[in-house]
């Protein structure tokens, strides 16, 4: 399987650290840093614009894809605002998720979720 990251990657825009991962195409995406915790099954992610660099999302994501962290970065395939997607296994109907959590894996709801990016948009 070939990811969709793979084809297509813009120039890293300033404040982007080369571990960061592209994830989109030519109309766009974002580039994708997550890192293991000392909680099973939950990273602390941070997601980037794709033109400018700013940070779009940080916090923890909870992974029960079943990708290790180390494939992580070869399975994003894109960031709706909400989910990390990866891209679809062969043989799949749905797209692997790492849904938003906070740092005991406890998924977010979408108020938490609002806040959460809230505070990243107005720096509080």
């Amino acid at each position: 399987m070939t990811a969709c990251n793979a084809s297509y990657e813009p120039a890293r825009p300033d404040g982007v650290p080369a571990s960061a991962t592209w994830a989109g195409g030519p109309d766009g995406g974002t580039f994708i840093e997550c890192r293991d915790t000392e909680v099973d099954g939950v990273l602390d992610c941070t997601i980037y614009y794709d033109f400018t660099g700013d940070v779009w999302d940080q916090g923890f994501f909870l992974n029960e894809t079943g990708v290790s962290t180390s494939d992580l970065p070869e399975q994003y395939g894109s960031f709706n605002g909400r989910k990390i997607y990866l891209e679809l296994p062969e043989g799949a109907d749905r797209y692997p998720t790492l849904v938003p959590s906070d740092a005991s894996g406890r998924p977010l709801t979408e108020r938490e979720l609002d806040n959460r990016q809230y505070r990243l948009l107005t720096d509080v």
